[in-house]
């Protein structure tokens, strides 16, 4: 299954990831555009705590890679 590219797509897939890998689950927030430079989604893990920025690219979201999206979850950098 795979997810709009878009906002909204971006969040469910987020969702869903977190949904399966109940140990990635916390508080997020999806950028309200793509970045201009790579064209990636960013989504800001833990907000208002840590915050880690994890970026997603467009297969992950259309072709539904809930793994490679754990993945990048996992992998966030923190934000400075």
């Amino acid at each position: 299954m795979g997810y709009a590219w878009n906002h909204e797509g971006v969040e469910r897939a987020i969702e869903d990831t977190m949904r399966d890998y109940p140990e990635l689950l916390q508080r997020f927030e999806v950028a309200h555009r793509r970045d201009p430079q790579d064209f990636t989604w960013h989504v800001d893990l833990d907000p208002q705590g840590e915050r880690r920025v994890a970026r997603l690219g467009w297969e992950m979201i259309e072709y539904g890679q809930l793994d490679a999206i754990a993945e990048r979850i996992r992998e966030a950098e923190t934000a400075w």
